[in-house]
């Protein structure tokens, strides 16, 4: 009570351990509270969080590229660096990480390191391989990147058409193609299998990368065979085209077929392209329509950032709306798939039932609850309960926050396809999975705190 402007306590000598414990309840709150404005502050999806980066390839031996723009906390100069199991000290300069040696100026121990992780061909594949590069405590570690394991390397099934790889479709003048081209099959990342009749064809230059639907240069291009040639199905419509000579293939064309002055002329989407007249004496024979530009199914990889799109895209689907939801299934090539975006730390904004207690208890086993209305006789909740049976893809993509410290949409880190191991109560269900690759030992001291 209040006694001449002095607070007095009436506690009891009774009361002391209810006292002590609404002391702790309300320090173990203040201090909760100081760690979660000290991890909002932080870039916590990146800060601590494994880059990738790209091999490159100089003077006859792989290197490591340095993305500086997008990763302006790289190093410069010397630095300790942990390759795997072994640390060495590497040299950054501007644009790659230069050598690395067990002491300063040593034997350059890097191109064995990066060829023993990625075979002879390390960094000449431009693009394929990658390293990750992290903090690690109080250095700097670098593993090798992780597509997915060979024995899970086509759980994402795309639907495949024939691909003629070795005919390069000319958009620009007419190029020759030497011998007959040959078809092998390729997958297409699209929502829907492609109809029968239809194959692939990369283009190559720019006289199409015009108007609405533009083919830019080595662009993928879906075809569809035509079953007949006449003028009516194909004038005025973007067509492959086929020029003979000597009854040999002699150029492949994508082009629009117009007539023009009682003659047929071969017209270009970009305006920089001149009409073009068929040349004398060849047979310019149209022997697909143009259907689309499409993408190659490319598989995830794991530990790498995805945004929510572009892991909707790498699934098969079409974003949408209805990708906003944290659980959805979906079936792609005849097989049953799942995918999970987790965010770990919920905005403040979150409403109590929205809460869901999702965790890493290790760097592969995953804690994740269901949402409110969710039984295990449930069709959400049976697709994972009879996951072991069904054989049914589990794809789990998990961020720490909503938003960058930029306050942009953050992306998710994907954590690879992940099996069910049991749950327990209803509505929600709590699932223990469990991850084949484990997630980068970095973001698992950030997150599991």
């Amino acid at each position: 009570e209040l006694r001449d402007e002095l607070f007095v306590s009436l506690l009891e000598p009774s009361d002391k351990a209810t006292f002590a414990a609404m002391t702790r309840e309300l320090v173990e709150f203040r201090l909760a509270e100081r760690r979660t404005r000290l991890r909002a502050g932080r870039a916590t999806t990146f800060a601590d969080a494994p880059m990738r980066l790209n091999l490159a390839h100089r003077g006859g031996s792989p290197h490591v590229a340095l993305d500086r723009k997008k990763h302006p906390e790289l190093p410069k100069g010397q630095a300790w660096v942990r390759f795997g199991e072994t640390r060495l000290l590497a040299l950054f300069d501007e644009h790659v990480i230069k050598a690395a040696s067990e002491t300063a100026g040593g034997v350059n121990a890097l191109p064995t390191k990066l060829r023993t992780w990625f075979g002879p061909r390390a960094g000449l594949a431009e693009g394929s391989h990658a390293v990750h590069m992290f903090r690690d405590g109080g250095t700097w570690a670098v593993e090798p990147d992780r597509i997915l394991p060979a024995e899970l390397a086509q759980v994402i099934a795309f639907p495949s058409v024939p691909f003629y790889e070795d005919l390069r479709v000319a958009c620009g003048p007419a190029a020759a193609s030497d011998g007959e081209p040959r078809a092998t099959r390729i997958q297409l990342t699209q929502p829907a299998a492609p109809a029968t009749g239809t194959f692939a064809v990369r283009a190559s230059g720019d006289s199409m990368d015009g108007g609405d639907n533009p083919i830019a240069d080595n662009d993928l291009v879906l075809c569809r065979w035509l079953e007949a040639t006449h003028s009516n199905q194909v004038e005025g419509r973007p067509c492959l085209l086929s020029g003979w000579e000597s009854d040999s293939l002699s150029f492949a064309q994508i082009k629009v077929p117009l007539r023009k002055g009682g003659s047929w002329i071969l017209q270009s989407w970009n305006s920089d392209y001149p009409d073009e007249i068929v040349p004398k004496g060849t047979r310019l024979q149209p022997i697909a329509l143009v259907e689309r530009v499409v993408r190659e199914g490319a598989q995830p990889r794991i530990a790498s950032w995805y945004s929510r799109d572009e892991a909707v895209l790498l699934l098969g689907q079409k974003p949408s709306a209805y990708w906003r939801a944290g659980h959805r299934d979906f079936k792609l090539g005849g097989r049953p798939h799942t995918v999970l975006f987790v965010n770990l730390r919920k905005p403040p904004s979150t409403t109590i039932e929205h809460r869901y207690a999702d965790r890493f208890e290790s760097r592969t086993r995953f804690h994740w609850e269901s949402q409110a209305s969710t039984t295990p006789t449930s069709k959400p909740g049976r697709a994972i309960i009879e996951q072991p049976q069904t054989g049914r893809v589990i794809h789990l993509f998990v961020r720490y926050d909503t938003k960058t410290h930029k306050q942009t949409a953050a992306p998710f880190l994907y954590c690879g396809p992940a099996r069910y191991v049991r749950h327990e109560s209803t509505a929600p269900i709590r699932f223990q999975l469990e991850l084949d690759t484990p997630i980068p030992r970095s973001l698992f001291r950030l997150w599991s705190h």
